[in-house]
């Protein structure tokens, strides 16, 4: 469950592969969802695993472990994103994480208070902020994909220049007295809004991994990650 730092896991004696479950943290707001992802994973008994589990986005406070963070509150300009939920090995950099579920994009208020929601997180590309856009999506943040953050809203705006791109990991901010929402953590992180819902970040699995399932949206709250281990036939 969600602590707000760095968790560990020591693979027990016998066991060779691990199924994965993982959500990834909401954004402020009614909508941006963390995703969802499941997999199958390779591993050798007595490995260290890093585990870290996302938290939510509250107001202009981001999420833990790569949300994006909110500009001003006012209005209810501003929300954060949610942060990613991931599993790391080796040396437990952003480039060693095996499975992630990306973070919920935070809300804006271009309609009114909190009327522009951020976009879900996971899937292979996070939900853009225009997906619950109040208006026509001009100023929402794109998705993460897996090769990209996602992009933000335009700092052409005169309020929205503090706006930013999401990045490997973490979700597009914005700079104080900025209005705009912040994108959600992922793989790669969802794209601030100006005005409008932020994007989620997207979700991702070693290229080993089998058995994978993705899906967009469906956490609310802070993440989670479950951790199923099989004995090996045989005696160890």
């Amino acid at each position: 469950s969600y602590t707000g730092s760095t968790q560990s896991y020591t693979v027990p004696a016998g066991v060779s592969s691990l199924t994965i479950e993982a959500w990834g943290a909401e954004g402020y707001g009614n909508e941006g969802e963390g995703g969802y992802v499941s997999a199958d994973l390779a591993v050798t008994a007595g490995e260290v695993l890093e585990i870290y589990v996302g938290g939510e986005g509250i107001g202009t406070t981001a999420g833990y472990n790569g949300g994006g963070q909110g500009g001003s509150s006012t209005h209810g300009q501003g929300g954060s994103g949610g942060g990613a939920s991931d599993v790391r090995r080796g040396a437990y950099t952003l480039n060693d994480r095996i499975i992630v579920a990306g973070g919920g994009g935070g809300t804006s208020g271009n309609c009114g208070n909190n009327s522009a929601e951020g976009g879900h997180g996971g899937g292979l590309i996070g939900m853009s902020g225009c997906v619950f856009s109040c208006s026509d999506c001009q100023y929402t943040g794109a998705g993460g994909t897996q090769t990209a953050g996602g992009i933000a809203g335009p700092t052409t705006h005169g309020s929205c220049g503090g706006n930013n791109d999401g990045v490997f990991g973490i979700g597009g901010s914005n700079t104080p007295n900025s209005y705009g929402s912040g994108g959600g953590g992922g793989w790669y992180g969802g794209g601030s809004g100006c005005y409008e819902g932020a994007g989620g970040g997207s979700s991702y699995t070693d290229p080993a991994a089998s058995n994978v399932v993705h899906v967009q949206g469906g956490r609310t709250g802070n993440g989670q990650i479950v951790i199923t281990s099989a004995a090996t036939v045989g005696c160890p």
